[in-house]
């Protein structure tokens, strides 16, 4: 993999707060804490990005989670992030399913 600077890191981490989290949080209730909505995992995030963005292009994808390998096989370029390191994301899920 290669590795990202602090500064690129923290940007990646805020613009996925800022743009998927914003497409695909749920609901709080405000006066109970409960959660309101559909749970925001696997699929739902594609839904919810395709309602949002509609047929909009996912150029490049950052996560630290396959989970999120929905959102990841829609996108042209996706890479997994370890700490300050970002893998290629087909290389990653391989080494993960051989274990």
């Amino acid at each position: 993999g290669s590795s990202l600077s602090g500064n690129v890191a923290a940007l990646v981490e805020c613009l996925h707060i800022a743009e998927v989290d914003a497409c695909a949080a749920g609901g709080v209730d405000a006066h109970t804490g409960a959660y309101t909505g559909v749970n925001c995992w696997g699929e739902e995030k594609v839904r919810r990005f395709r309602e949002k963005f509609g047929d909009a292009q996912i150029e490049t994808f950052y996560s630290d989670s396959l989970s999120d390998s929905p959102l990841a096989e829609i996108a042209q370029k996706a890479w997994i992030v370890r700490g300050d390191e970002r893998i290629d994301w087909d290389e990653w899920a391989r080494k993960k399913k051989k274990k």
